[in-house]
């Protein structure tokens, strides 16, 4: 009897176990078979060499596995040096193609891609442009930041403070404003310049913009300035600059003519944030595209504003644009831009301003200036 009864015990357990295993397969089958290939999206960058591209990269890589997508990543700058740029693009893209990409991201070496867009048209993969918009044929969408939006931004947020610190008590009273338009024949700054008077022109009865020079570079910034301070006797309230290499010029004479603010560090802390409390009210300086230098500015307590494009948002935001695509069949567009051939969809990417509150938030993009 106890051999029978010790065999009904072991084939309990024999079946236990293959209940077990059989539970356990089907798990792993399930776990299998929800889990999806990593969607493989190119993206194809003319030079990563500088700051912008740097941080977008990082952006992609270290946000791949959430959005369950990998990476190829190409920088042209990088490739064969036997090729030029434009055929070095064109075989590493195509190699991108073979190796399965389903999007392509491209920050193109030239305006014309014809000869990319006809291999990806082979293959049934959308092309995005990122920052540079192509010319000669439409791509599916276009990533960038608004360059209106960028000047509209430092000119709004420099008024704000001019109505702080020097709030007009009569109707004659106006504020005296530089705007350092930037060198002729850049779109871009031409963009960001209209930005600057689109909010401007909404206080025309306030504001006397009382040199615009077109100049290129910190150098003919300071000299610029350094004249109409001097012209002005001191009399400037605000200069709003086109780009960041601008605005230091201009900080360099404004700091010479003693007329620098001083955020007043060791004031209350409860009063430390904003710009109603002080310690010197000085000359507002505004400035576009929060570079280095101009960035480490603000951090010393010496430049007020400048308005960032936020390249890691905006690399994010070309990814979560190219699945759209994928899921959706469609770009989704803020809007379109003209090209001579049609117009292309356009998606803008979020930007911010920088002021001493916040400085702190460009560490990611220049950590050595808070050493």
């Amino acid at each position: 009897m106890e051999g029978k009864g010790g065999n009904r015990i072991c084939h309990s357990k024999i079946h236990i176990l293959r209940q077990f295993f059989t539970i356990a397969l089907i798990f792993s089958a399930l776990s299998c078979g929800n889990k999806k290939d990593q969607i493989k999206i190119g993206v194809s960058i003319d030079a990563t060499t500088f700051p912008v591209y740097t941080l977008m990269k990082q952006a992609l890589m270290e946000n791949s596995e959430k959005y369950g997508v990998k990476i190829l990543w190409n920088d042209v700058q990088s490739g064969d040096r036997s090729l030029i740029p434009i055929a070095r693009e064109l075989a590493s893209v195509k190699k991108m193609l073979k190796a399965g990409i389903k999007v392509l991201i491209i920050k193109p070496v030239s305006f014309k891609i014809y000869p990319i867009l006809r291999e990806t048209r082979r293959f049934k993969v959308p092309v995005i442009s990122l920052d540079t918009l192509p010319t000669d044929v439409p791509v599916t969408g276009h990533i960038k930041v608004n360059e209106i939006d960028l000047g509209r931004k430092a000119a709004e947020n420099a008024i704000e403070i001019l109505k702080l610190w020097y709030p007009l008590k009569k109707p004659t009273e106006r504020w005296n404003v530089i705007v350092l338009e930037g060198a002729v024949g850049v779109e871009k700054l031409r963009r960001i310049v209209l930005g600057i008077y689109e909010a401007l022109d909404q206080y025309q009865q306030e504001i006397q913009v009382v040199s615009s020079p077109q100049v290129s570079g910190a150098d003919a910034a300071f000299d610029t300035v350094s004249k109409t301070i001097g012209k002005y006797a001191g009399n400037i309230q605000a200069i709003i600059a086109s780009d960041s290499e601008l605005a230091i010029g201009a900080i360099q004479a404004v700091n010479i003519s003693n007329l620098l603010y001083n955020p007043g560090w060791n004031t209350d802390p409860e009063k430390r944030k904003g710009f109603a409390y002080v310690e010197k009210k000085g000359i507002v300086t505004a400035g576009v595209g929060a570079g280095k230098e101009a960035c480490r500015l603000i951090f010393k307590g010496e430049h007020v504003i400048e308005i960032d494009e936020r390249p890691y948002q905006r690399a994010l935001t070309a990814l979560e644009t190219a699945l759209d695509v994928l899921e959706k069949k469609r770009f989704p567009s803020d809007g379109l831009v003209s090209i001579g051939l049609g117009k292309v969809a356009v998606k803008y990417s979020p930007i911010r301003v920088v002021t001493k509150d916040n400085i702190r938030e460009m560490e990611q993009m220049w950590a050595d200036i808070f050493r």
